[in-house]
């Protein structure tokens, strides 16, 4: 049943997305059984996609309304969205990813809602090869792994709980969804678990924004894992909401990911947060089990450039 008021708000931030935006938009008119408003918000492209956004408004009058934003990034964009939204739940949607099938009526009919659904994405390679991430019962050992509070495009959120968060940080340019997701856990929201799939987040060789400046994506996310590790300290000494060991592998794995693209950083990431050198006892028994001794016997800088160069060297060869 129509009613004046959507159900759902849906926001597509678009930057230079006219191949796909299409696509996108057709996963959210294929949403059955909801009523819902799309909002698409031109991020300052130069390809087409306002006229393409336009003439998708154009077609849907009352569903479609194409905003602008001229602040660069997705933070902003995703903002101007939400202060437009009407409805009572949001929905973000990546202008070259979709919703499944039925995602909307699916999760609004969850009961006991809460504040915040947090989705089954489907992680589609460059050949078409697909692998399911799902979300993760325990908050911070889930947000800790960057993979186990949903992709945005998976998750729902309430309104009220994004604008009582002011929304997005567009200081961001990359990693605002985990910061984001990092003060929704801090504020101790509500949440339930939708383990059906219920977005596809579609990788492809076009220029994104995540994968444009490795370097700072590994940066922030580095830095954003140090936030939630300071945190937890501070807020559970006895490790409840974490292990030291948890805590521990998720600032490795960052300082991992940093040395593929700055082994000096890295270095420096590592004295900053292990002080005393590596020690396997903590970190968890199963963690970096093809590494661990390579770690014991040649230490973490020259096992990270080796595994550099041999990255370089396999991507060469393909």
């Amino acid at each position: 049943m129509k009613t004046e008021t959507p159900e759902v708000s849906v926001i597509i931030p678009a930057y230079n997305a006219a191949k796909f935006l299409g696509r996108a938009v057709e996963s959210v008119v294929a949403q059955e059984e909801v009523d819902w408003e799309l909002l698409i918000v031109d991020n300052n492209s130069t390809d087409g996609t306002a006229a393409i956004a336009r003439s998708i408004s154009d077609r849907y009058p009352t569903k479609v309304k194409l905003l602008q934003e001229s602040r660069t990034g997705a933070a902003a964009a995703r903002n101007r969205g939400l202060f437009a939204a009407r409805a009572d739940w949001v929905q973000f949607l990546d202008a070259d990813d979709v919703l499944l099938p039925g995602k909307l009526a699916r999760q609004l009919a969850l009961p006991d809602p809460g504040d915040w659904i947090v989705g089954t994405v489907l992680i589609q390679e460059a050949n078409g090869n697909r692998k399911t991430y799902l979300p993760g019962s325990e908050i911070w050992p889930a947000l800790l792994s960057f993979t186990g509070l949903g992709h945005l495009d998976a998750n729902l959120f309430r309104k009220s709980l994004l604008l009582e968060l002011a929304g997005f940080d567009p200081s961001y340019q990359v990693g605002e969804d985990f910061d984001l997701f990092f003060r929704i856990a801090q504020a101790k929201a509500p949440r339930v678990l939708d383990f059906t799939p219920g977005a596809v987040h579609i990788h492809h060789d076009d220029p994104r924004l995540t994968t444009t400046n490795w370097r700072q994506n590994c940066h922030v996310r580095l830095q954003l894992a140090e936030r939630m590790v300071a945190y937890l300290r501070e807020a559970d000494p006895a490790c409840s909401l974490a292990t030291t060991a948890q805590r521990n592998a998720a600032l490795l794995q960052g300082i991992r990911r940093q040395a593929t693209y700055d082994l000096p950083g890295s270095e420096t990431s590592l004295r900053r947060n292990f002080p005393d050198g590596w020690r396997q006892a903590v970190f968890p028994p199963d963690f970096l089990p093809g590494l661990r001794w390579l770690y014991r016997i040649f230490g973490f800088s020259f096992t990270e450039r080796l595994r550099v160069g041999l990255r370089k060297y396999l991507s060469h060869q393909n």
